[in-house]
C-alpha cells in the first residue's frame, strides 16, 4: 500500500505477489484472498487489465467461500478498483455490493471509502453528476485518512462539473487539508487546482502557482488524469493569452522557484 500511494506501481505489484505466495504457503484463506485483490488492482495499475480481470474474479469466488461480509465487501471494492479502465459495468456491480453490506453492516467509515473509491471510478469515466453524488453521500463519514483525498476528489469533479458554487469551497478545505497533511502528492494536487482560484482576480501569481505545482508534478513523475489535463492546460493557455507568451513564461518560471510555504501562502489569498 505504501509504494501504491506513492504511484510506484510495479514494486506494490510485486510485495503484493509476494504476500500472496508466504499466505499460501501459511495456509491462510483470508490473507490470500486479500493478498489476491491487492493482485489484482496492481495487475490493473500496470496495465495487465486481463489478467486483472481473472485475479479479482479468484479472489471474490474465495471470499465469498469464507461466509464473511465484511471481508467480501473489502475485496469486492479492491477488486472493482482492478476494473475501472476496461470493466467499467463490472466494477460498478462490485462496488454497489460492496457499499451495500458494508452499510448493513453499520460500517459506515468502510462504506465511505468505497463510496469514495466509486465516485473516483465514475469521474474518471467522465460521469460527472453521478460521481458527485457518490462523494457527497462518501464525505460525511469519510475517516482523516480518505478524507483529504475525498475532498480533492470531490474538487476535481466540482471544476469538471463548471460548479464554482462548490468548486471554490471545496478547493479553499483541500488546501486547508494538505498543508495540514504535509504529504507532497496532497499538497501538489491541491496547489495545482488552488491556482485556478486565481485565474482572475491574480493571474500573475496564478500563473506562478501553475508553475510551482507543474515543477513538483514533474518532480514526482506524476501523470495527471485526462481532464486535469485539459482543464490546467486552457487555464494555462488562457494566462498566457491575457499576460502575454513573454510575461507568462518568466512567471512560470518565478513561481517554479517557490517554496511550498510560499505557494500555500498565496493560494490561501485567493
Amino acid at each position: 500500500m505504501l509504494n501504491n500511494n506513492q504511484g510506484h506501481f510495479g514494486a506494490s505489484l510485486s510485495a503484493a505477489r509476494h504476500a500472496l505466495v508466504r499466505y499460501r504457503a501459511a495456509g491462510d484463506q483470508r490473507g490470500i484472498v486479500r493478498a489476491l485483490s491487492q493482485v489484482a488492482q496492481q495487475l490493473e495499475n500496470t496495465g495487465q487489465s486481463g489478467e486483472a480481470l481473472v485475479t479479482a474474479g479468484e479472489a471474490i469466488e474465495a471470499a465469498r467461500l469464507l461466509d464473511d461480509p465484511a471481508l467480501l465487501a473489502a475485496v469486492l471494492g479492491r477488486c472493482a478498483n482492478a476494473l475501472v479502465s476496461d470493466h467499467i459495468e463490472t466494477a460498478r456491480s462490485h462496488y454497489c455490493e460492496a457499499s451495500q453490506l458494508l452499510e448493513g453492516l453499520g460500517r459506515d467509515a468502510e462504506c465511505s471509502r468505497i463510496l469514495y473509491w466509486w465516485a473516483d471510478a465514475e469521474y474518471r469515466e467522465g460521469n460527472f453528476p453521478r460521481a458527485a453524488a457518490l462523494i457527497e453521500a462518501a464525505l460525511p463519514k469519510a475517516q482523516p485518512d480518505v478524507k483529504i483525498s475525498a475532498i480533492l476528489t470531490a474538487t476535481a469533479i466540482y471544476w469538471a462539473l463548471d460548479d464554482r458554487a462548490r468548486a471554490e469551497p471545496s478547493t479553499r478545505t483541500a488546501l486547508d487539508l494538505a498543508r495540514g497533511a504535509g504529504d507532497s502528492i496532497y499538497t501538489t494536487w491541491a496547489l495545482s487546482w488552488g491556482a485556478m482560484l486565481g485565474l482572475e482576480s491574480d493571474p500573475d501569481d496564478a500563473t506562478r502557482l501553475f508553475g510551482y505545482a507543474e515543477r513538483q508534478r514533474k518532480n514526482f513523475e506524476w501523470t495527471s488524469d485526462a481532464f486535469e489535463r485539459s482543464t490546467w492546460g486552457n487555464a494555462q493557455s488562457a494566462l498566457r493569452d491575457k499576460l502575454g507568451a513573454d510575461r507568462y513564461d518568466t512567471l512560470l518560471a518565478e513561481g517554479a522557484a517557490w517554496n511550498q510555504d510560499t505557494a500555500f501562502s498565496v493560494a490561501s489569498g485567493f
